[in-house]
């Protein structure tokens, strides 16, 4: 997991990188999307700029695409956990590329301006996530 207070800091980790550069390109006309409607930048990312509650009572984790949430508006409290210290709920699903676990993580509340990164052997759940206006991005590790 890496934990970002601003996009500045998050672009200094990433910038230069093939796939980072795809994502902070996309990022720049965020002001640009609609709310709710997915877009892809190619295969390797898919944005959604949504102000939806994404709470749910299970933990989601992904095995080809990286979750990112940058918060722009509110915010959400998510808890997050290796897949390995988790127990597996349902099955990993190709399709959708998706898994879901139960248990326990670490809370952590993002507040606007944050970007978090989940990485393919972490899951995240969010516990409140009312009103948050965010940027949801599967970024592909291939």
């Amino acid at each position: 997991m890496y934990l970002f207070k601003s996009l500045p800091e998050f672009k200094f980790k990433f910038e230069g990188e093939k796939k980072w550069d795809r994502l902070f390109s996309s990022l720049n006309e965020t002001n640009k999307m609609r709310d709710n409607i997915f877009y892809n930048n190619t295969d390797s990312l898919i944005i959604i700029k949504t102000n939806l509650n994404m709470s749910g009572s299970k933990f989601e984790g992904h095995k080809r695409y990286m979750d990112i949430y940058y918060i722009l508006e509110g915010e959400s409290e998510i808890e997050i956990n290796l897949k390995k210290n988790l127990e597996l709920y349902k099955q990993y699903e190709d399709i959708t590329d998706t898994e879901y676990y139960t248990g326990k993580g670490e809370k952590i509340n993002l507040k606007k301006g944050c970007i978090l990164v989940a990485e393919i052997n972490e899951a995240i759940k969010f516990l409140k996530d009312e009103n948050t206006q965010k940027i949801v991005v599967k970024l592909t590790v291939e």
